[in-house]
């Protein structure tokens, strides 16, 4: 039940109502306005009326009596066991002196009590502390009262200075011999809580608990030793608790049970979570519940919200420390061990964890662009530490993106190397396997869609002619210039010298385009300029053959002979070749010009032939012949 209620989110009302409760049992009208967030308020521990305890508490009278020589002794002969010093502190329940063991020549510390209160409260710290034989609390050598009836707690004098003084000043001559056993500051005070969980676990094995942990109250020594100081407020678990729900403990740290009992009744949970505040406190350089004054500090320990960090902490630490002061006591870190365990594995593995650390922070910033340095970081933390989950799942994290990334460039190799990476981390998704199956089809269709449109410009690819052309073209070139100066030195041509000169044509040309087959028919577009060369020459001899069957003129045929030129190269432009249109025009022309000047035929016809093969072997040369389903 009082779990349940302390998990529970409390109202500003409700956080007021106990607030303001417990200031009224603690604290008289002028005293709270008086009492610091950071200072230890020591509410009377009453003992429960008619119920018998495991350790009744001991009364004065049954003390021995301590023989002590105090400082106004000192013309006295020193003979007494104890003697006093110099005053070294003063709280609200006693003194605290130098002293000496004369016997033995032994530095003391001597706590003595100015009040009745105060000597209840000597007496039940000396019983307890007294319980606690442990290297990292203060021995107590004697309880007793001196010749005043003073009750007085002889303790080892411990050197030091206390670890708050050494979060607050950086300076301090004690960081010298720390920077020289430590790697950095944090690492320090790590050290330090981890000696303190020590001594609580060996306390919580005795049945107490100290529920006063902060910085102010652990004493480092100039050796690097760590004392776990002021039990005066301990509870000893196998007594009954006390009757008083007055506020006990420090406001800035306490967890919400030592505000209100009533929720919870203080546990071992109770001191995990001063050991989480006391861990935020070397993280932050702050308490917990750090606020202007007292009301508002225990509002804060009340209401116990999860921490929050401003100085980036290390994730494993800041983890830490939040589970430690979660506000129920059934859902902070199982005990002092656990927490120490985590203290130790971040000490551990720490390099590991900062690199962790590093690629999240390299995925949460731009996943996709620092994918690669973010698992860069995750192997070395593996490297460092294999068992470390956190970077395990961040390299599957960081490998899922660079697969994900090379799926969106259509890079199939690396999407697949990545994974089968992941396949081999165990974190391979259906999904993953769908994504690269679709990249594959997808490329696979590229890659048809490529080997067509290459076999597609082959097709159109003439740069296999620059040899053949040449030959070709001059072939015809010659063929037509010698049939013209032939034809033109006749006084009259007629058909049958017509025809012997278009056969002779017709003739050059298929040898030529046979002796050059491999390289004019190795292609759709010189298969198709080939045959437009044969089918004008074969044009040429048809209507010579047509002309002298059917009895033309021979003004007729060599009109004809220039329109069936003409037809032919237009056709094949219409149909694929559309550069052909220019030596198609210029057989028109030639057609008129033999209509118009009739008497020049002779010199006309061939001139426009070989006109026409020059220019057509110009367009074949300047790559000017495209076919249209190359254009469209």
């Amino acid at each position: 039940m009082t779990e349940t209620r302390a998990a529970q989110t409390v109202t500003s009302d409700e956080v007021r109502a106990v607030v303001e409760r417990v200031l009224a049992q603690t604290f008289g009208p002028r005293d709270a306005e008086r009492a610091r967030p950071d200072e230890t308020v020591r509410a009377t521990i009453d003992e429960p009326v008619g119920v018998a305890t495991t350790a009744p508490p001991m009364h004065t009278e049954e003390l021995p009596l301590v023989a002590v020589r105090r400082p106004e002794d000192a013309t006295e002969a020193p003979t007494t066991e104890w003697n006093m010093r110099a005053l070294l502190g003063v709280g609200g329940m006693g003194e605290v002196y130098s002293g000496e063991q004369r016997s033995i020549g032994r530095v003391i510390a001597m706590k003595m009590a100015t009040s009745d209160a105060g000597g209840d409260a000597l007496l039940r710290e000396a019983r307890i502390t007294g319980r606690l034989e442990h290297p990292n609390i203060v021995p107590v050598h004697v309880l007793g009262v001196d010749d005043r009836g003073v009750a007085v707690m002889v303790m080892k004098r411990i050197e030091g200075v206390s670890w708050r003084t050494l979060l607050r000043d950086r300076e301090h001559s004690q960081w010298r011999r720390w920077e020289t056993q430590h790697r950095d500051a944090l690492e320090a005070h790590v050290s330090v809580l981890l000696s303190v969980c020590d001594a609580l676990e060996y306390a919580h094995q005795k049945r107490v608990i100290h529920r006063d942990i902060k910085p102010d109250n652990v004493m480092i020594g100039p050796f690097g030793e760590v004392y776990l100081l002021d039990w005066g407020i301990a509870l000893e678990l196998d007594a009954p608790p006390p009757r008083n729900h007055a506020l006990c403990g420090t406001p800035a740290y306490m967890p919400p049970e030592l505000v209100a009992p009533e929720l919870s009744p203080p546990s071992p949970a109770t001191d995990v979570y001063l050991l989480g505040a006391t861990l935020y406190e070397a993280l932050e350089g702050r308490p917990p519940h750090d606020a202007p004054n007292l009301f508002q500090t225990i509002a804060h320990a009340y209401a116990s919200d999860p921490p929050a960090f401003s100085k980036d902490p290390p994730p494993a630490l800041a983890k830490l420390c939040a589970e430690a002061m979660r506000r129920a006591p059934g859902e902070r870190t199982e005990s002092v061990a656990a927490f120490r365990a985590g203290l130790r594995q971040w000490l551990a593995h720490r390099d590991s964890l900062a690199s962790s650390a590093l690629g999240q922070q390299l995925l949460d910033s731009d996943a996709r662009s620092r994918a690669l340095d973010a698992r860069l970081a995750f192997e070395r933390a593996l490297r460092l530490w294999p068992d470390n989950t956190q970077a395990t799942d961040g390299l599957a994290r960081a490998i899922r993106l660079m697969f994900l990334s090379e799926i969106a460039r259509n890079h199939g190799t690396a999407a697949r190397a990545s994974l089968a990476e992941l396949e081999a981390l165990g974190a391979a998704l259906p999904e993953d396997h769908a994504a690269l199956s679709a990249l594959d089809a997808r490329l696979a269709a590229e890659r048809a869609e490529t080997a067509r449109a290459n076999e597609a410009q082959r097709q159109l690819d003439l740069s296999g002619w620059r040899g053949a052309r040449v030959w070709l073209f001059a072939s015809v070139t010659f063929a037509c210039a010698l049939a013209g100066a032939l034809i033109g030195r006749a006084p009259a041509p007629t058909f049958a010298m017509l025809l012997p000169a278009d056969v002779a044509i017709v003739a050059i040309i298929v040898v030529a385009i046979a002796a050059l087959r491999r390289r004019l028919t190795a292609n759709r577009i010189g298969r198709q300029l080939a045959a437009v060369l044969l089918l004008c020459a074969l044009a040429s001899t048809a209507v010579d053959a047509l002309g002298l069957a059917l009895g033309w003129p021979v003004l007729w045929a060599s009109a004809h002979r220039l329109l069936a030129i003409g037809a032919t190269l237009a056709f094949a432009a219409l149909i694929e070749l559309r550069a052909l249109f220019v030596s198609a025009a210029l057989a028109g022309a030639g057609a008129v010009a033999v209509v118009l000047v009739p008497e020049r035929q002779a010199t006309i016809v061939p001139a426009v032939l070989l006109g026409i093969n020059v220019v057509t072997g110009w367009l074949v040369s300047s790559g000017r012949i495209r076919s249209t389903d190359a254009i469209d």
